[in-house]
């Protein structure tokens, strides 16, 4: 192989008087261009990891380099002196040759040795360059690409990744791309990778480091596992800060073992002191230290780092000027204490003077911002009015509110006008009515009565006010709608928008014109109003009663709309409405007593049904042929009706012992005993079925547990019956040891008693003999002090209580005594018998008394909740 040399600095073979001779060239190197050095030496341009070099190398023996290279034909020199012939090798290096390899021929105008060598041989010149013989015995010189090496077996360039490879890098080595930028050169050498740097980071040298220039936009990082980068604040950058001893950087601290390097705000925290009355400090990452603040001071977190600074001032505190400097303008500025936020720190943090200015016409009140020692402080900026506002005032001759005043351009209110100079018309000053909030306030000289609705609509802003009788809604958020004014017999007098009475009165639009509850105004208006001409009230001919009835008053609807006028029953009868009748409309019948077809309940043990004839009541009342009669609601109205207590043929439990059957006409027999050995029980679908042995397997929904009943076979302990189809028990089956017996109960669910106590079990007479007298304490008003609290309140109690001065219920507020037990609560009394039994409303103090419906027997007693029942199903099982 030829000797060889490198320029640049690398270890030739050759005379060092060549670099001499080569001391002056400034020939470009472009990979591939090949250069005569000497007749027997030929430079090479070849890629390196320091870029691309000139690679020396000697021609053979009988070899000499030709600048020309020998004549051929094919192929083209480009401009850098490099071939564009085609590949010719498998190492695929660029070669100044063309054609196949039995037919090379060299690029003319490319430099090249030439000798005796055959066309076809391959050589390695180096590790990164090759050479080819080619037509005439001229040797093409091939650069190897990176990553690729020439193979001394074959003489080509060929894929490598062991020493000698073309590289483009040194592996590993690091260099900045650019100002924002760092590069990596890759494993094999072959390509740089590239990394933009961070956010306010910057390359220098050969890697990415903090911009000691940069602010502090984010906060602080880690560098590397030893190094943290630490913020200085928004706009002093950034420090690298170095991990010592055993810490390591994590989250942009060196943390230890115990915590991280640094200090933090503690303490109590206040609203004067938000952030803290003292500092603790992480030492080394292994300990605490803990420093209080003085008391005038405060601490103060800026990043990582906390300290005790003088406290300016109270948080909230807001004071006209500055404190801080007597010559600031105190009725143009103000300053308010707030909690100022370091970067890195937590917010509040500590309060200190901001400085702000009241806009013109504003200025700063000290009365306002006199006390303001919260952190949602007032704006001390007060204007006594905004120009060109305007506002009613009292006018100084009459003493009225008949005046106008306008702010001027100095924020204060002008001169009063009076609305009514010289020998004007008596006027009112009222608000001019409207929803944008934008605008500024406008008033007007206006009628009295037109005032009022004015005055009404500004204090409303919107909200629905005014009339709300039969009429409806006399005044909505639309404002003045021509609707509102007077009334003169019943058309209207109107009110125009801008609060000007009409003349003349008009016809409403929908009913007639209806005074308001308004009173008489300055100029002998009432105010009146029309309805809504929108939405119908009624169907003409409609009549509903007024006032409840009583005093015979209806309402008659004319033109969708309840007039105004009161009609009334004639002879005194009470009107009543009769509901809603099969066209859709309302009506009402004057009668003494009722309206004919109203029906109701009569008070006798059985109740007959009473139906209304001649506007009065019968005086005898119609048995039920089917059911009972009870009071119903019907289209509003109260009605009665026979109805149903049960299913003909049905079958009731009145306790476990008994049973009843539902009779044809719908009412419940007489509870007849359930013979030995049988129970009268319902199902798990709570359908009754009368007295039976047991719950077979043919009911729908089994038992109270949704199964059959089961039982020990009385006659043999070893044996297990099951319940049948039949409700009878079948004959035993043996149990492999014996048969245990499950435990039965019967039990009633729980309700609230009429003086509020929970019932656990809830029948008649837990009901009567609830303990329902109130409590009461005896006080001793010479020492001020309460002597006793007595569970049932009575002046017997009371006296034996040991009061030094002389109580009863009387003196003691209690109201007047009861002559139940010398009770002093006139409904709390001993027990729920004693106030709601009687013989006037039997079984008041009771199941039905209490609206529960008519008690159901169960267990024996008279139980109010039948759906809360539980009987506790037999059952038993093999052990």
């Amino acid at each position: 192989m030829p000797k060889i040399m490198r320029l640049g600095g690398l270890t030739v073979s050759v005379s060092v008087a060549l670099f001499a001779l080569l001391a002056g060239c400034k020939t470009e190197c472009k990979r591939g261009r090949t250069e005569c050095v000497t007749d027997s030496l030929i430079r090479t341009c070849v890629p390196t990891a320091n870029g691309n070099e000139w690679l020396i190398s000697q021609c053979g023996a009988s070899d000499s380099c030709s600048p020309t290279g020998a004549p051929g034909s094919g192929g083209s020199a480009d401009a850098g002196g490099g071939s564009t012939a085609a590949k010719s090798d498998a190492g695929g290096g660029d070669g100044g040759v063309t054609g196949s390899a039995s037919g090379l021929t060299a690029a003319p105008g490319v430099a090249a040795c030439v000798g005796t060598c055959t066309s076809g041989d391959k050589e390695c010149v180096s590790d990164a360059l090759s050479k080819v013989c080619i037509n005439g015995g001229v040797w093409s010189l091939n650069p190897c690409d990176v990553g690729k090496k020439c193979n001394s077996a074959t003489g080509t360039c060929e894929l490598s990744s062991g020493a000698g490879t073309v590289q483009a890098c040194t592996a590993g080595a690091k260099a900045c791309a650019g100002d924002k930028t760092e590069k990596v050169c890759n494993q094999d050498g072959t390509a740089w990778t590239q990394t933009a740097c961070l956010l306010n980071m910057t390359c220098a040298k050969d890697h990415c480091v903090p911009d000691p220039k940069a602010s502090c936009d984010n906060g602080p990082v880690c560098l590397d596992n030893k190094t943290a980068v630490r913020c200085l604040g928004t706009d002093k950058g950034y420090e690298t800060v170095a991990c010592k001893g055993s810490t390591y950087c994590e989250g942009g601290r060196c943390r230890g073992k115990v915590c991280a390097v640094g200090s933090v705000c503690s303490g109590t925290t206040s609203a004067t002191k938000p952030s803290g009355t003292g500092i603790q400090e992480c030492v080394d990452g292994t300990s605490y230290k803990n420093t209080a603040c003085a008391s005038n001071e405060v601490c103060q977190q800026d990043g990582d780092t906390a300290t005790c600074v003088k406290q300016e001032c109270v948080l909230g505190t807001v004071v006209c000027g500055d404190p801080r400097d007597s010559k600031v303008d105190k009725q143009k500025n103000f300053t308010v204490c707030e909690a100022a936020a370091t970067f890195g720190g937590s917010a509040p943090n500590v309060p200190t003077w901001a400085t702000g200015e009241c806009a013109a016409p504003s200025t700063c009140s000290p009365a306002v911002a006199s006390g303001q020692t919260t952190a949602n402080s007032v704006n001390p900026c007060t204007t006594v009015c905004t120009p060109k506002e305007q506002r009613c005032a009292t006018d100084p001759v009459t003493g009225i509110a008949s005046g106008t005043q306008t702010c001027d351009a100095n924020g204060l209110w002008g001169p009063v006008t009076t609305c009514n100079p010289g020998t004007a018309a008596a006027l009112m000053c009222a608000p001019v009515y409207s929803t944008d909030a934008s605008k500024l306030a406008k008033v007007v000289c206006t009628a009295p009565v037109c005032a009022y609705w004015l005055n009404q609509l500004a204090a409303n802003r919107g909200v629905l006010r005014g009339v709300t009788t039969v009429l409806g809604s006399q005044l909505d958020d639309s404002g003045l709608t021509g609707n509102q004014g007077a009334c003169k017999a019943d058309q209207l007098l109107a009110c125009s928008a801008d609060g000007k009475l009409s003349a003349s009165a008009v016809a409403c639009a929908k009913g007639f014109c209806s005074n308001v509850l308004g009173g008489v105004q300055a100029d002998g208006h009432t105010p009146g109003a029309c309805p809504s001409p929108v939405t119908p009230e009624c169907k003409d001919g409609e009549e509903i009663c007024a006032n409840g009835g009583q005093d015979g008053a209806f309402f008659k609807c004319v033109a969708g709309f309840w007039t105004a006028q009161l009609n009334t029953c004639t002879g005194s009868k009470t009107c009543f409405d009769t509901g809603t009748s099969s066209n859709n409309s309302r009506s009402i019948f004057c009668g003494d007593q009722c309206a004919d077809g109203m029906r109701k309940c009569d008070a006798s043990a059985t109740p007959k049904l009473l139906t209304c004839t001649g506007g009065k009541w019968p005086t005898t009342g119609t048995a039920c042929k089917s059911g009972a009669c009870q009071s119903v609601v019907t289209g509003g109205v109260p009605d009665a009706v026979c109805a149903l207590d049960c299913i003909p043929g049905e079958l009731g439990c009145a306790g476990t012992s008994s049973q009843m059957k539902c009779n044809a006409k719908g009412t419940w027999d007489a509870p007849t005993a359930c013979t030995t050995g049988t129970s009268c029980r319902v199902s798990g679908a709570g359908r009754a079925l009368g007295c039976v042995e047991c719950v077979g397997t043919a009911v729908k929904g089994g038992n109270e547990n949704g199964v059959s009943d089961t039982q020990c076979d009385p006659t043999s302990p070893t044996k297990l019956r099951k319940c049948g189809d039949n409700n009878k028990y079948a004959a035993g089956t043996s149990c492999t040891n014996t048969c245990v017996q499950g435990s039965t109960s019967d039990t009633c669910g729980s309700c609230q008693g009429i003086g509020g106590t929970t019932l656990t079990q809830c029948t008649n007479s837990t009901i009567a003999s609830e303990p329902a007298c109130g409590p009461c304490t005896v006080y001793d008003t010479n020492v001020g002090g309460a002597v006793a609290t007595l569970t049932h309140c009575t002046n017997t109690a009371i006296a034996a209580a040991g009061s030094t001065i002389t109580e009863s219920c009387t003196t003691q507020n209690y109201g007047t005594v009861t002559t139940v037990n010398g009770s002093c609560c006139s409904f709390y009394v001993t027990t729920a018998a004693a106030v709601y039994g009687s013989t006037s409303t039997p079984g008041s103090a009771s199941c039905l008394g209490q609206g529960l419906g008519a008690p159901s027997y169960f267990a024996g007693y008279a139980n109010c909740c039948a759906t809360e029942q539980i009987h506790a199903s037999p059952y038993a099982y093999c052990q």
